[in-house]
């Protein structure tokens, strides 16, 4: 997809998104369509999870699980020993084979992790 031909601004307004986003993300989330017009700009907001760094995809997404369940506590009850031993990569490329995320690339170990409705 040719990003520089888009206007990402009037995509903003149209579809009430923040400006807070920049156009690299909206780049990224507009990656999963073959065009432009069938981009669910609707869903961005709810479907944009952040900037996650690691060496590639399943990292970034692992990372963000890991977050996500750190934040909820579902951590706590898991010792250490065993919290220290869980392969968070490998959690986040099952979410990503399993359709539930992907995350394309912004730049050198940064990635957009998205939620797939």
């Amino acid at each position: 997809m040719n990003t520089k031909a888009i206007n990402f601004d009037d995509i903003r307004a149209e579809y009430g998104i923040a400006h807070d986003y920049d156009d690299a993300v909206l780049a990224a989330f507009a990656e999963n369509w073959f065009r432009l017009e069938d981009a669910e700009w609707q869903g961005f907001e709810d479907s944009y999870c952040g900037d996650w760094q690691g060496f590639n995809d399943d990292d970034a997404i692992g990372e963000y699980l890991h977050d996500l369940a750190d934040g909820c506590g579902d951590l706590v009850n898991i010792p250490e020993y065993i919290r220290s031993n869980i392969d968070w990569s490998a959690i986040g490329r099952d979410a990503r084979f399993g359709g539930e995320f992907r995350a394309p690339r912004l730049s050198c170990g940064v990635f957009a992790v998205f939620r797939n409705w």
